[in-house]
C-alpha cells in the first residue's frame, strides 16, 4: 500500500486538499477494500470497484480551494444545493448512477461515503494533520463538502428508485391485467359453447398465457432479489454451451419468421454451469436483437471459448444504441427504441439486460456491449471456464 504523504513525512504542514492528491492512491485501495464487502461487487474489477470515488475526492479537494462564503456554507449545511459547487453535484450524482445500476441498496451507498469519509479523516489524522485552527477549518469544510456529495447522491438515488417503483406498479398493472383479461374471456367460451375445436384452442390460449404470466412473475422475483443485495441463486451441472445455443436459437424460428438466427460456435464449450440461466440470459439478449435490430436482418449467436473463459456473443445490425445510454443500459427497468418497428418497443418489462447482467455476476462474469453504427450492436457474456 502506498506511504501517507503528510505533515509529518515531509515536516512542512500542508493543506487538507494537497494530503488527498498526494495520497489519492492509498484512499483509493481502501475504498476499493470496503466495496469488495459488498456482495454485488464480486467479480467486478478494479476500476469498477473504484469507479466515482477518484471523481468524488478530486471535486471535494478542489471545492476546499474554493473561497466559502457563509451562505454558501449555510446553504449546504441545510442540505441545500449550493450553485457554487456544481462539480461535486456532478461526482456525486455520476457515483449513484453507477452504484445503482449493479444493485447497491441506499444503505450500501451511505456506508461507502461513511467508510471513505473515515479513511480520509483517519489518514490525515495519523500524519499529523488537523492540530492546527487552518487544519481544523479544513476538516471542516471537507465535511460539509462529503455531506453535499452524500446529500446529492441520496437525491439521484431516491428519485431514480422512485421512478422504478412506479415503473414497476405499472408494470404490474399493465402487463399482468392484459393476460388476465384475456384468460377471462378464453374461460368464458366451454360456458357458451360445445364445439370440441373452441374449447380446446380456448384451453391452448388460456396455457400460452399462464405460462407468459409465470415467466413475467419470475422475471419480477429475480429483479426483487437482486435489488436486495442478493446474487440470483444458481444450479450448477454440466453443460454443453453449443447444445444451449442452438436451442435458444431454435426457440425464435417460428416467431420471427423474417429474420434469420445464425449460430457460430468453436472450442472448448463444456463445463458447470446453470444451464437455464445460460439459456435465459441468451434468450434476453437475442429477442432484444430482433426486437431492436433490422426487421428482416440476420442475428448472430456466436459462443466460443478463450484462454480462461466463453464468450458469448449476440450481434445484429440496426440503429446503434446512442452513447448517452450506453452508460445505464443494464438499469433496471429501461426499454430502448426498435429499428423498424416502434411497437417492439413496448415489448418486455425493461428487465431483460438487468437481468442477463445479473446472471454473468452471478457466474463469476461480466457483461460487454459494443453498438455503432459501422458494426452495429453486440452484447458479449464474459463466462469463467472454471
Amino acid at each position: 500500500m502506498p506511504r501517507l504523504t503528510g505533515p509529518s513525512s515531509g515536516g512542512t504542514a500542508v493543506s487538507l486538499p494537497d494530503f488527498i492528491e498526494n495520497n489519492l492512491e492509498r484512499l483509493l485501495a481502501e475504498w476499493q477494500s470496503f466495496a469488495e464487502t459488498v456482495p454485488v461487487t464480486a467479480g467486478m474489477s478494479v476500476e469498477d470497484l473504484r469507479d466515482g470515488a477518484e471523481a468524488i475526492l478530486r471535486t471535494v479537494a478542489e471545492d476546499l480551494r474554493s473561497p466559502q462564503t457563509k451562505e454558501h456554507r449555510r446553504e449546504r449545511s441545510r442540505g441545500n444545493r449550493p450553485g457554487t459547487s456544481p462539480n461535486v453535484t456532478e461526482s456525486a450524482q455520476a457515483h449513484a448512477a453507477e452504484r445503482l445500476a449493479i444493485g447497491f441498496t441506499l444503505d450500501q451507498l451511505v456506508s461507502e461515503y461513511r467508510a471513505l469519509r473515515a479513511s480520509v479523516i483517519s489518514a490525515w489524522s495519523s500524519s499529523g494533520g488537523g492540530s492546527d485552527r487552518e487544519a481544523l477549518d479544513d476538516l471542516m469544510l471537507f465535511n460539509e463538502a462529503m455531506d453535499q456529495s452524500l446529500t446529492e447522491a441520496i437525491r439521484w438515488f431516491n428519485s431514480r428508485l422512485e421512478r422504478s417503483r412506479n415503473m414497476f406498479v405499472g408494470i404490474l398493472g399493465h402487463d399482468l391485467r392484459n393476460p388476465l383479461g384475456a384468460i377471462s374471456t378464453y374461460a368464458e367460451i366451454p360456458l357458451v359453447s360445445d364445439d370440441p375445436k373452441s374449447v380446446r384452442d380456448a384451453a391452448t390460449g388460456i396455457r400460452r398465457l399462464t405460462n407468459q404470466m409465470r415467466e413475467l412473475i419470475d422475471v419480477l422475483l429475480d429483479f426483487s432479489r437482486t435489488r436486495l443485495g442478493k446474487r440470483l441463486p444458481l444450479q450448477r451441472r454440466k453443460t454443453n454451451l453449443a447444445l444451449v445455443c442452438k436451442q435458444v436459437a431454435q426457440d425464435f424460428v417460428l416467431s420471427y419468421p423474417k429474420n434469420r438466427i445464425e449460430v457460430n460456435c468453436s472450442g472448448q464449450l463444456n463445463g458447470v454451469w446453470d444451464k437455464a440461466r445460460i439459456a435465459q440470459a441468451l434468450s434476453n439478449l437475442v429477442k432484444n436483437a430482433l426486437d431492436y435490430g433490422k426487421r428482416t436482418g440476420t442475428v448472430t449467436l456466436t459462443c466460443k471459448s478463450k484462454s480462461d473463459e466463453v464468450l458469448l456473443s449476440v450481434h445484429n445490425k440496426g440503429r446503434p444504441i446512442p452513447s448517452a445510454k450506453q452508460r445505464g443500459i443494464f438499469e433496471p427497468l429501461t426499454r430502448g427504441e426498435s429499428d423498424d418497428e416502434p411497437r417492439y418497443a413496448s415489448k418486455g418489462v425493461g428487465l431483460g439486460l438487468y437481468i442477463v447482467n445479473q446472471i454473468a455476476i452471478a457466474h463469476g462474469g461480466s457483461v460487454e456491449l459494443v453498438s455503432n453504427a459501422k458494426d452495429g450492436t453486440t452484447f458479449t457474456v464474459h463466462l469463467p471456464q472454471s
